[in-house]
């Protein structure tokens, strides 16, 4: 059985791509598209993986951080930006961020991270 994860962008087609791509190595996919729908999706599941975006309209990936941390155990949380701050990366690293990723996301490295999980 593969590893479940919750993908949450604002880009519809970038969650479904990374989607598509994992469900072909066997994985599931659940989809968010606004931290809200995040948050209901954390409280009421498990992931193995959490892969958020940083910039969700006018919401925030840090907020979708500190709600896996809450719900999540030590899943790990991957933040993905295409702006990229020190400060930023601080904050997510003080919230329990796993990894900061810049734009795009090569999805060899979500299934690495997959791996590690599972051989840990």
């Amino acid at each position: 059985m593969g590893a479940r994860v919750l993908i949450v962008d604002d880009e519809p087609e970038i969650c479904e791509e990374l989607a598509e791509f994992l469900e072909m190595k066997g994985h599931a996919a659940v989809l968010a598209h606004a931290v809200p729908d995040a948050r209901a999706l954390l409280g009421a599941d498990r992931f193995d993986l959490v892969i958020t975006d940083l910039r969700l309209g006018r919401e925030s990936g840090l907020d979708v951080i500190a709600a896996a941390r809450a719900t999540q155990g030590d899943a790990p949380v991957l933040l993905v930006s295409g702006q990229l701050t020190a400060e930023v990366e601080r904050t997510a690293i003080g919230l329990g961020v796993t990894r900061c990723i810049g734009k795009p996301l090569d999805p060899r490295l979500v299934l690495s991270l997959l791996a590690e999980r599972a051989a840990g």
